[in-house]
């Protein structure tokens, strides 16, 4: 029985040495976009004789979907932890990512009589800015008017729209990197409403609130298009 322990631990070693220690796998990769589903797999074809590994995040465990981080992020739906130990993987997966997930994950997959193998690598998430642009001020003219806005500093790029007040649906102009916008072929003499959002590499969010302000075009009408007023003087 000795024989074959020593046997059996001997071979763990020479495939590590050849080359076959378990690793990590992400897809669609380490550096996502909030909202990604990623699935993270521990590959330990080498070990298939073994209990499955324990995932660690930020070295916090997360063996089993009711202890650790999972309990603190599970809501029903959003992750899962899967063995399949005949071929030699598990898969922990979160769906909707968020830069709460970012992190290190670390793989330890149990070896008998010798020390844990930890494969790890580090989680990237990129969330656009929980910002809501504020001090959205206007510079009108008569067919055109200048936004100004207080940027964020996690921003890359900002989003400015704009619409009458009887109009449903928003206009967009370019998008630009600094916390200004230019917006043409205004008509003259009418109230507009503007918003501007803040993004980044992964978007806009569409869970906060919008800064909004308005403004009103210069009139460029004369007297006589405006026609006969009457002036009633105070008493």
């Amino acid at each position: 029985m000795g024989s074959l322990f020593l046997l059996f631990t001997t071979s763990l070693v020479i495939a590590a040495v050849n080359g076959e220690q378990p690793k990590l796998s992400f897809e669609p990769g380490m550096n996502v976009n909030w909202k990604t589903d990623v699935s993270i797999t521990c590959i330990y074809e080498a070990y298939t004789t073994r209990d499955p590994p324990d995932f660690t995040h930020n070295n916090v465990a997360i063996a089993s979907p009711v202890s650790g981080y999972l309990a603190e992020i599970n809501d029903g739906s959003r992750v899962s932890l899967e063995h399949n130990t005949a071929e030699g993987m598990s898969v922990w997966t979160i769906r909707s990512v968020t830069a709460a997930d970012s992190g290190n994950i670390l793989c330890m997959v149990p070896l008998q009589g010798i020390s844990p193998t930890t494969p790890s690598t580090t989680l990237t998430v990129l969330e656009p800015p929980s910002y809501t642009v504020a001090d959205i001020a206007a510079t009108p003219d008569y067919t055109s008017a200048e936004i100004t806005f207080t940027g964020s500093d996690d921003a890359t790029k900002y989003k400015c729209e704009y619409k009458t007040l009887e109009e449903a649906t928003w206009t967009a102009v370019d998008e630009v990197t600094e916390p200004s916008c230019s917006i043409s072929d205004l008509t003259p003499a009418t109230v507009y409403s503007v918003r501007v959002m803040a993004g980044n590499a992964a978007d806009y969010r569409d869970d906060i609130t919008v800064g909004e302000g308005s403004f009103t075009t210069k009139d460029n009408r004369t007297p006589e298009m405006l026609g006969d007023v009457t002036v009633t003087p105070e008493a």
